[in-house]
């Protein structure tokens, strides 16, 4: 029996010896691939049999039976794979909003000769000089165009807000999309990792693959993870799963009762709240409903002040010809103000004095220009200029707290990522060394069975 147990153990150390070349081999042939995790061979000594036929102190009966190499583990650190998801969705929302507040900034062009800060001083100056010579019509013309240029500038300033508020909502449903097509995928690794288990095979890779897709829905949504049973994770958003097992609860993008031409995040099956709080989506959402939605309605309060400011003197004012009555402004607000054609036709009919017959009269044009100066704004404290510049500068500070969260959470996960690599990444040089390790071991197992033939041989052929 002795010859036949060498045989055994030396055959158990071939197939560990073969299995630890490929599993370094498939090692190397993944080193760059995403999420791929490092795996090695756990060996374990297959402990002696009992042979009822040796004495109970027999130096057989105390002899182990080679080597046990049946399971491959993976080598993952889990807690840095949390924390590394936890700076990850933190990360996702605040370059969400740094990126849709720098587009802000581009679209009010603060500051510049083009901003909306020097247009109103443009605009009210030109009405100061139309006191040194109001019956001018070159003077007079100069003012209608200042405005229509100031008018023009809010259009544009709030249609491009409007454009980039409806951009974000669309974004919403491709990113509901694809959160739910992620976890489709998550439940169907689910099911197969647990078949896996079931049956006793390795699921290394498909575990590797979920990972990645956790990292991607954490980066999303910021969702939690917790362990199933058989292999399989469960995720949640808030307390509801969004994954159970191999079973999906998917998210919809639907109009909000509140605002049909917006979008809410809330669950398919009963229309209730997503309850999404961070993570992309969230900093999206913050973007359209917080940050531009705040600017288009600054912008909007600002040309109603200056609208209701100009006009409220100009219907007083008098025109050369003695016209009176007239709004020097149009429309509603930032989106849709504009100078009076008439005005834009005849700038003769600017009311400019505050009486019939004065054409040298310029009481109206100075009320107009003290427009700038007076308290229109949070409730009669502020004037249009402080207003604007206050928003200007609530932008810009939202601005760069935004770019200075992302680039700290950017750097932590960075952090976390490089220590998590160096648990799981793969090592060029330390795999060459394995498989340096494996074909040495393999050919002295192979020269233990050579030798266990040549006793063989010796004991059949040999022997007389």
């Amino acid at each position: 029996m002795g010859l036949s147990i060498g045989l055994d153990t030396a055959i158990s150390g071939l197939r560990a010896m073969q299995l630890a070349i490929d599993t370094a081999a498939h090692n190397v042939a993944n080193a760059d691939t995403q999420g791929y995790s490092r795996q090695e061979v756990v060996f374990r000594a297959i402990p002696p049999v009992q042979d009822r036929n040796s004495a109970p102190n027999a130096p057989l009966r105390m002899l182990g039976m080679g080597v046990d190499s049946g399971r491959i583990r993976r080598l993952r650190d889990t807690l840095l794979d949390v924390q590394y998801r936890d700076a990850h969705r933190i990360h996702e929302q605040y370059h969400a909003e740094a990126t849709a507040l720098g587009q802000a900034e581009v679209i009010l062009n603060e500051p510049s000769d083009q901003g909306l800060q020097q247009l109103m001083a443009g605009f009210f100056n030109t009405f100061r000089d139309l006191t040194s010579r109001p019956e001018s019509i070159a003077a007079r013309a100069a003012a209608v165009e200042q405005g229509a240029t100031l008018a023009a500038s809010f259009n544009r300033a709030g249609q491009m807000l409007v454009s980039q508020r409806s951009d974000l909502d669309a974004s919403i449903e491709v990113k509901v999309t694809e959160i739910n097509k992620l976890a489709g995928e998550l439940a169907e690794l689910n099911k197969q990792i647990r078949m896996a288990s079931v049956s006793g095979v390795s699921a290394n890779d498909l575990m590797d693959r979920r990972d990645v897709v956790l990292d991607e829905l954490a980066g999303l949504a910021g969702v939690t993870v917790q362990n199933g049973a058989d292999d399989t994770v469960d995720v949640y958003l808030g307390a509801r799963a969004l994954v159970s097992g191999t079973t999906v609860d998917a998210l919809a993008a639907v109009p909000d009762p509140l605002n049909a031409n917006l979008r809410q995040v809330v669950w398919a099956s009963d229309s209730a709240a997503s309850g999404i709080t961070s993570g992309e989506i969230a900093g999206i959402l913050k973007s359209r409903d917080v940050h531009v939605t705040g600017l288009l309605n600054a912008l909007d309060e600002l040309a109603q002040a200056i609208i209701a400011g100009v006009n409220a003197h100009h219907q007083n004012g008098t025109g050369l010809d003695g016209t009176t009555g007239l709004d020097f402004f149009t429309g509603t607000g930032a989106l849709d103000v504009a100078v009076n054609q008439t005005l834009r036709d005849e700038p003769g009919k600017l009311g400019i004095a505050d009486a019939i017959d004065e054409p040298g009269n310029a009481n109206t044009a100075r009320l107009i220009a003290g427009v700038q100066n007076e308290l229109l704004l949070g409730g009669g404290t502020t004037t249009v200029e402080d207003f604007y510049r206050a928003t200007v500068a609530t932008l810009g500070v939202n601005s760069q707290q935004a770019m200075l969260q992302r680039d700290n959470q950017d750097l932590l996960a960075r952090h976390i990522d490089t220590a998590r690599q160096s648990v799981m990444g793969v090592s060029l040089d330390e795999e060459m060394t394995n498989l340096m390790k494996g074909q040495h071991a393999y050919q002295a197992v192979a020269k233990v069975i050579s030798t266990v033939d040549e006793i063989l041989d010796t004991l059949i052929n040999r022997t007389a």
